[in-house]
């Protein structure tokens, strides 16, 4: 059984809220997983395959943004992380429960655990629209470099399809069938550094075509690559 939380934290007004933490909002992540159980996040940290996790950019309610960051002028900010594997999502969830505070910035920026909620589960079925939570990245291999593609770009249909299919067939979803990607509207690029390596993802609408079983895998574990690093988060359309 897969899950997905809606987290309400707040934070100080007047603080900063830095771009870029990707990074540290994942390594968050493993370090609650940790702090529930210290033999389940090596395992999971050392698995080549399989971090079925992903989780949206969180959403501020009013910050005015600054050279440096987001400065937070109301505390509230909702963060969604999603988990295809329900194991990892409860020991995660323990462990924020014990701690009640997100840790940000190397200690700088402390939120606070309002609330932890489990979202209902939609219903899945073979025709869905999604609309992105965190940018979607699709990579294509040119020579030794990585080329970020654009939903516009010639192949980004098959890569799409080729990465959600690959990817639920490693975790165990047998029945993947055929799968269809239509964009639906506008895109917008995000260029996010995470270590200091600048990804380009998008942010937009879609349709997907496919098994329900497919559908839901993407829902749960992201679209796309990078996922548990907080790419290819989405909800669906009307929910």
């Amino acid at each position: 059984m897969a899950l997905r939380l809606h987290i309400l934290l707040k934070g100080r007004p007047g603080s900063l809220f830095p771009y870029n933490q990707n990074y540290h909002l994942s390594s968050f992540i493993y370090r609650m997983v940790r702090l529930s159980s210290p033999e389940f996040a090596y395992h999971l940290h050392n698995q080549t395959h399989g971090k079925n996790f992903t989780f949206a950019l969180p959403e501020l309610r009013h910050a005015q943004p600054r050279p440096e960051g987001l400065l937070l002028v109301e505390p509230e900010i909702l963060w969604r992380v999603s988990f295809y594997d329900n194991v990892v999502g409860r020991h995660f969830w323990h462990g924020l429960q014990r701690t009640g505070v997100v840790t940000l910035d190397a200690g700088r920026l402390k939120l606070e655990v309002e609330s932890i909620t489990e979202e209902d589960s939609p219903d899945f079925s073979a025709r869905m629209c999604f609309q992105t939570l965190s940018p979607v990245v699709i990579v294509r291999k040119n020579g030794g470099s990585d080329e970020y593609l654009s939903p516009c770009d010639s192949g980004y249909s098959e890569l799409f399809t080729q990465n959600l299919k690959r990817r639920a067939q490693k975790s165990g979803v047998t029945n993947t069938g055929f799968l269809l990607w239509r964009l639906l509207g506008e895109q917008r690029s995000k260029l996010i550094a995470v270590q200091g390596i600048k990804i380009r993802g998008f942010m937009f609408c879609f349709e997907l075509l496919g098994t329900a079983e497919l559908l839901r895998f993407g829902y749960y574990a992201g679209f796309g690559s990078k996922c548990s690093m907080g790419f290819g988060c989405a909800r669906v359309l009307g929910m």
